[in-house]
């Protein structure tokens, strides 16, 4: 697995948290990059103090890849880093080579996983950082267990 995004997870943490004041979960919703195996879009909403919802479509040149995740939210002794776990529900569809031939076969795959991760939330500008893992089991087309999904999420918040 790549240690990159921890070790830029790490380094953004320790630059910026001298320079700026934070508070945890000081917004209501946020939209922004999702980066990993599988990079797109991020949208998360809190439906109350503890708890949100997040979605992302995130894909690849040959894959698209829906999720939708209940998170609970949980406080660390730094008011700017919480940590964060839950599950969902997700849907891929997909396309490959399926011979020399280039022809190109797709599928559908439908799952659940969990989540557990990290986030930092900035004060005076309105941008959070999450670190994550997303551990998914496929239950419909290709069923199997994936262990290796995770990301970097950048954020703005309002």
């Amino acid at each position: 697995m790549n240690k990159l995004p921890v070790l830029l997870f790490t380094f953004l943490i320790i630059l910026f948290s001298n320079q700026c004041l934070t508070v945890a979960k000081n917004y209501d919703k946020a939209i922004g990059i999702r980066g990993g195996l599988l990079s797109g879009i991020s949208y998360k909403q809190f439906i109350s103090s503890d708890n949100a919802l997040e979605f992302y479509v995130t894909g690849n040149k040959h894959t698209l890849y829906l999720a939708g995740e209940y998170e609970f939210y949980n406080n660390t002794k730094y008011s700017s880093l919480d940590w964060y776990y839950g599950g969902g529900i997700y849907s891929s569809f997909y396309e490959h080579d399926s011979s020399e031939k280039s022809e190109i076969n797709g599928g559908m795959v439908i799952g659940v996983n969990g989540i557990l991760g990290i986030e930092y939330n900035f004060k005076k500008i309105p941008l959070n950082i999450s670190l994550d893992w997303n551990p998914s089991v496929n239950l419909v087309g290709g069923v199997g267990f994936l262990a290796d999904r995770g990301a970097i999420s950048i954020r703005y918040y309002w």
